[in-house]
């Protein structure tokens, strides 16, 4: 017998941190809901945990994070993705699928008709378009990040999806003139949690650290779409006007070994400092000193 009140939830990343995933989490929770997230793992080091649901994932098989990321590929076809949610469903008993954003929906149709359960296509943001502005090039991103297969992916996930979430008026309206149904179709903006940020106690040891610094600021997951190389680049030019100057990077991702070794190529390693994910709980205090 599934159960109404148990939601499975399937992300392409590592989670957490995911600010979004957080925060429907949490108020999910706290209305009654048990929450399991399917997930992909490339460290093997890296197994955060969050309280408000239960995690299992796709686990990383190897030290390298490189050879992780090729086998954990997140499309509908990759065996070890299809296995892990088809044992979560089995055990847990979801009463629907949550997918995270487009190449996590055609799993969970697959397995919303195989199971009969209603399916939530969540759209973090406007996919193919944020593909064709990555513009990366080779023949792996032309087979697996094509923004034109992306769209005609798309039309097929709107169209067997049982529910659409939106972040910005901008897509729901890109869908309405697709003809989607407006009744299937639910905006849940992206906005700050008030109830953490307003509470959280502030930290007068990170405030007094940087207490003589302009200090920018970075905070959420580190990949290679973030363009976070451009601004440790930047940085170096940054530094000549302002002897003062530091550039925070907090949280964890891929790219972070990457950018390290940027920063100690352009001798920035006083300049940036890259911190853990330390929770959402704990940035009251990095954004007080910007």
């Amino acid at each position: 017998m599934l159960i109404d009140k148990n939601i499975l939830m399937i992300s392409q990343a590592l989670f957490p941190p995911d600010i979004r995933l957080e925060k429907e989490i949490k108020s999910l929770n706290e209305a009654g809901y048990k929450i399991l997230v399917v997930c992909n793992q490339y460290d093997k080091t890296q197994n955060p945990a969050f309280k408000y649901c239960e995690i299992k994932r796709v686990n990383a098989l190897f030290k390298s994070i490189k050879l992780n990321r090729i086998i954990n590929f997140p499309i509908f076809f990759n065996p070890r993705y299809l296995v892990k949610v088809f044992i979560c469903i089995v055990r847990f008993k979801p009463g629907f699928i949550h997918a995270h954003d487009l190449p996590m929906v055609p799993i969970a149709l697959l397995f919303g008709k195989l199971f009969r359960l209603p399916v939530i296509f969540d759209m973090h943001e406007n996919y193919p378009e944020a593909l064709k502005a990555f513009g990366k090039t080779g023949l792996i991103n032309l087979i697996f990040k094509n923004y034109k297969a992306a769209r005609l992916l798309e039309k097929f996930c709107i169209k067997y999806s049982d529910a659409i979430i939106t972040v910005v008026e901008e897509n729901t309206e890109r869908l309405l003139k697709q003809d989607v149904n407006p009744e299937k179709i639910y905006l849940v903006s992206n906005t700050v949690d008030l109830d953490t940020f307003a509470m959280e106690p502030i930290d007068e040891k990170i405030i007094a650290k940087y207490n003589n610094f302009i200090v920018l600021l970075y905070a959420g997951y580190v990949t290679p779409e973030r363009g976070l190389d451009v601004v440790v680049k930047g940085m170096s030019r940054l530094k000549e006007k302002f002897t003062n100057v530091k550039l925070l990077i907090i949280g964890n991702g891929i790219t972070v070994p990457v950018l390290k070794k940027n920063s100690d190529e352009l001798s920035l390693k006083n300049v940036i400092e890259f911190i853990d994910w330390p929770g959402h709980d704990k940035l009251a205090s990095y954004f007080k000193v910007t």
